[in-house]
Order: C-alpha cells, then structure tokens, then sequence
C-alpha cells in the first residue's frame, strides 16, 4: 500500500532482545521504499543497518546507564547537550555503516550508537528513547515527529484544522 491509503508521517521501529541473524522477525526494504521518515530503536537500529548491508556482530553485552556522545550534527538530536546519559539493552551492535549513512553518537563501547542517512530520513539509535532513565529522550521522540516527521502538535491541533484535515 502507499502511505497516502494511511495517511502516515512516519515509522518507529524497535524490537526485543533478538539477533538479526535469529531470523525469527522477517522483514523486507518496503517499509524504507514508501519514503517515510523512519526511526529505528535497538532491534530496529540493527536491522536497518543488515537491511543495508553493514555487519551487525555479537558485542559486549549493554544493559543499563551508558553516556552518549553526539559526535554529528543531527536533526534527532536538536536542543540535546554532547554528552547525555541514556539506556542500553543490547546484546548485538552495528560495527559499520552502511553506505550514505553517517555516524551521529556513540558510548564507549558502542562506535555506532546512531546513525543516519538524513537523505533518505532514515535514523538508528541503538539505544532507548522511549525509557525515563534515557535523558532527553521525550526530545528526540518530538523530534522525530514534529521537526522531522512535520506532526503537528496536539497543542496547536484546533477544530478548524481537524476539518480541514478530515
């Protein structure tokens, strides 16, 4: 289907505790060819990169607080500091890029803790957002869907624009 029949603005993406190379979650490149923005969390972060081709290895286990540095200019990252604590929980990590894709953050133990291709609107964080214990993460979900999925907030929703929309 098109994203018109949807209506959609974009993707998240995240996933559990499996390895890309389980193959118990299947997935093909549909989903990135409907054009959308798409934000990809932990698992989803490391199955857009094997959908790209890049190496996705077994790692040094990440379970709990890491800091992060933003080491690139990223739209996902607006209004953060360079250095934010934020939570991991990953067994696998991505230990290149894929082509066009660019490194936007990393931990000590973690080289690509995000990454994007800016082009296409595709981001991989390989970390959790969505958690209380990852600092500016409500920042990088608005982010995502207001600066670059051009949502408009609930706050400036009126009744005029829900007619016009509907």
């Amino acid at each position: 289907n098109k994203k018109q029949d949807f209506n959609l603005k974009g993707i998240i993406l995240s996933g559990g505790a499996h390895s890309v190379y389980d193959n118990k979650i299947q997935f093909d490149k549909k989903w990135i060819e409907l054009g959308l923005p798409v934000l990809d969390i932990c698992y989803g972060h490391q199955l857009l990169a094997s959908l790209f081709n890049a190496e996705v290895k077994e790692s040094r286990p990440e379970y709990g607080k890491e800091e992060m540095s933003i080491i690139a200019e990223s739209d996902l990252f607006k209004g953060l500091p360079k250095k934010s604590i934020i939570w991991m929980s990953h067994k696998d990590t991505v230990k290149n890029l894929p082509d066009n894709f660019v490194q936007t953050a990393c931990t000590f133990n973690s080289e690509n803790t995000s990454i994007e291709d800016s082009k296409l609107k595709l981001y991989g964080i390989q970390f959790h957002p969505e958690v209380s214990h990852t600092e500016g993460g409500i920042q990088i979900l608005k982010n995502f869907t207001i600066k670059i999925c051009k949502v408009i907030p609930v706050e400036k929703w009126t009744s005029e624009l829900f007619i016009k929309e509907t």
